[in-house]
């Protein structure tokens, strides 16, 4: 993935992510449970620092043009790695086209700055995360290959279900911060643009389709990010619906 380097100088805010984000290396000493919360934090406090930056209107239009960036998702688990991949887009007002192995992400630079800059590190957590998880009732040895690969792809969707989350929070607590100063417009005029822009390249978007997931896995990677359940309803007794 093609990464932009920041000229302007890097806030306070910034460095604390950054060093959230340190901590969710595996050499990092901390203890699993520690790694996945920053990852939580840093992505919940990006997404505000996503709106703050914006307001503060400190990029020049000219200097912040409209820009496409090409992801490739590689290895296992490529459809739920795209669905944390969105849920970061869309917190970073910039527009994502998957084709197969490959996303096209089109935004405002400065947005898509922020979004490389988080999904790269968040994608890592979750890869480490999705590797090592295990059914809790269940023995893993007694487990098939397919098994396995069903329960640890439920288990991205879940930890992407999180991010979501918490993007979404950290989203709406900036807005709430912005309240009266048109914040919301502002965003949705980003939005959209990213979106226009997307549509240029591919005309025929369409909405991905729904898949139905390892319920079990799910709730793993959910509760891998410390939250409560997301209360989203079941499908076929065993499977829950998700935008793929």
């Amino acid at each position: 993935m093609t990464q932009n380097t920041a000229t302007a100088p890097e806030s306070k805010i910034l460095a604390r992510i950054r060093a959230l984000l340190a901590r969710t290396d595996e050499d990092s000493g901390c203890t699993p449970a520690e790694r996945e919360l920053a990852a939580q934090r840093a992505a919940e406090m990006m997404a505000k620092y996503a709106v703050d930056q914006v307001m503060l209107g400190t990029t020049r239009p000219a200097d912040d043009p409209m820009e496409r960036r090409v992801v490739r998702l590689e290895g296992s688990y490529q459809r739920p790695k795209g669905t944390l991949l969105n849920a970061v887009a869309i917190a970073m007002n910039v527009k994502s086209v998957r084709d197969q192995d490959v996303v096209y992400v089109f935004g405002r630079r400065s947005d898509l700055e922020r979004f490389e800059f988080l999904f790269t590190h968040l994608l890592l957590q979750g890869v480490h995360g999705c590797a090592s998880a295990r059914p809790a009732r269940r023995s893993y040895s007694s487990m098939t290959g397919g098994q396995v690969r069903s329960f640890r792809s439920a288990w991205f969707y879940g930890f992407a279900a999180r991010i979501h989350e918490r993007l979404t929070a950290g989203r709406e607590e900036a807005l709430r911060e912005h309240r009266g100063t048109g914040a919301e417009l502002v965003l949705m005029d980003r939005a959209s643009a990213a979106l226009a822009a997307a549509r240029e390249m591919f005309p025929d978007l369409r909405q991905s389709r729904r898949v139905q997931v390892n319920a079990a896995g799910f709730d793993a990677g959910h509760a891998a990010g410390g939250s409560a359940d997301l209360n989203q309803p079941r499908v076929g007794g065993g499977a829950r619906a998700l935008d793929a």
